[in-house]
């Protein structure tokens, strides 16, 4: 990927416009841009004026309505950008804690389900049938909110989280 600066970049031109600017064409421009020709010598010098005053341009300027404008654009964008972060982390937060707690009760089901297997005297065929059925749910609740599931919720949360700070560490720079 090419980086070199050329006037017309430094300039932020066309080559068409600073050809009309130095009053010669466009061609000429582009040649004496390559090097493959030379420019006339009025040309020559109201360049170097263009370029002592790009060189001395305070890139900064309060002076341009449209820089006030640009900043509260770009404002606006960070302002927006937390906003969607803000929310998207309370959704992320509410679906982990969601998860969990099904994860839980399921964990919860199946100890007690342990439990009543292990009690003997109350055994029967209904009973195996209601435990089994218990037994079979808990196990499919564990496996779509278990911990590898927790565990992607909580990275997507916390990603957000480190968002919100990149977003405040930018805003406070600007």
């Amino acid at each position: 990927m090419k980086h070199d600066i050329t006037v017309t970049n430094l300039l932020g031109l066309s080559q068409e416009e600073i050809a009309m600017i130095l009053g010669i064409s466009r061609v000429q421009w582009a040649m004496y841009e390559t090097g493959r020709r030379d420019i006339p010598l009025a040309a020559k010098q109201q360049l170097a004026i263009l370029l002592v005053f790009v060189q001395k341009l305070d890139k900064k300027t309060d002076d341009f309505p449209h820089i006030k404008i640009q900043e509260a654009k770009r404002e606006k964008v960070f302002e927006q950008q937390r906003l969607i972060n803000k929310h998207k982390q309370i959704i992320a937060e509410k679906k982990l804690k969601a998860i969990k707690k099904k994860y839980e009760a399921a964990m919860t089901a199946l100890s007690l389900v342990g439990f009543l297997e292990t009690k003997a005297e109350e055994s029967g065929k209904e009973k195996d049938a209601v435990l089994y059925m218990i037994k079979t749910k808990a196990a499919t609740t564990i496996e779509k909110n278990g911990l590898h599931v927790q565990a992607k919720h909580q990275l997507k949360f916390q990603a957000l989280q480190q968002e919100e700070m990149i977003l405040k560490k930018i805003e406070q720079k600007l």
